[in-house]
């Protein structure tokens, strides 16, 4: 029988191969014949640096909500139905990282960023049956996340001066909360709710440009991207001593995020 590997083993296997791997593969990679001469990379240099970002941050996904009241009385069809859904906020970040300059102003390193946003999408679906009176008609999911742990291999490139492009293998590490709220549909008053916390992985790539005010500080934006595997809560109640209802809420999340802010070389 074939051994089935996940995405993230496959991932944080790459990444541990990677960061191993890369000095001996610098020593044959000729960025100086392309145009950067290590002179020209005067405003960089092998070390740790410290830094901060602000800006937007977008998550997407498209909600689907099942819902079987599973009651013999009435039709038992499952109603289904899905919508998509984003939200924008912004963005707060602080970053560790140490990298290494090369001879020829390529540039391995490592780094760890934690962000902070008020991710929320939610969304409200509408279920009728007839006949069931003001029994739950309206369901209100929703998914947050407000942080983000993003360890990450940096390649770079310092090209000129005062330039330096990059970019940025990272395993993103988050905590979600799905919560799906249950309504009345003749008064919406919630009688119940529904909710779970779970820490999910996305592969987070992202690129970026540095430009060198001076040795010691530097102008950085970057540019990055997350997907997750699919949220999903269950949930199962019973109602007005009918059999269990039965709620399914299904939203795959993926998050576009826009920074710009400052360096502090060491």
């Amino acid at each position: 029988m074939t051994k089935k590997y996940s995405f993230n083993s496959i991932l944080c296997s790459a990444f541990l191969v990677s960061a191993f791997s890369c000095q001996p593969l610098l020593a044959h990679v000729n960025i100086a014949a392309l145009g950067a001469p290590p002179s020209k990379a005067s405003h960089y240099k092998s070390g740790v640096y410290l830094g901060v970002q602000e800006g937007l941050s977008y998550m997407s996904g498209r909600m689907s909500d099942t819902w079987d009241p599973n009651d013999p009385l009435f039709n038992t069809t499952a109603h289904s139905s899905d919508k998509s859904v984003s939200n924008a906020t912004l963005v707060s970040e602080v970053m560790i990282g140490g990298r290494y300059l090369c001879s020829n102003g390529f540039f391995p390193g490592v780094e760890v960023a934690f962000s902070f946003a008020n991710h929320r999408l939610t969304n409200t679906f509408f279920f009728t049956e007839p006949g069931l009176g003001n029994l739950p008609g309206l369901f209100n999911p929703t998914l947050e996340r407000r942080s983000v742990i993003i360890p990450s291999l940096v390649l770079g490139w310092a090209f000129k001066n005062n330039f330096h492009v990059f970019a940025k293998l990272g395993l993103g590490i988050s905590r979600f909360k799905t919560k799906v709220s249950v309504v009345e549909n003749n008064n919406l008053h919630e009688i119940r709710s529904f909710s779970k916390n779970e820490t999910k992985y996305s592969f987070a790539p992202s690129v970026g440009v540095e430009y060198a005010l001076s040795p010691h500080f530097s102008i950085v934006g970057t540019l990055s991207y997350e997907r997750y595997k699919e949220s999903q809560l269950i949930s199962r109640a019973n109602t007005g001593g009918a059999p269990e209802d039965i709620n399914r809420f299904r939203i795959k999340p993926s998050i576009f995020t826009q920074k710009i802010g400052l360096l502090i070389k060491i």
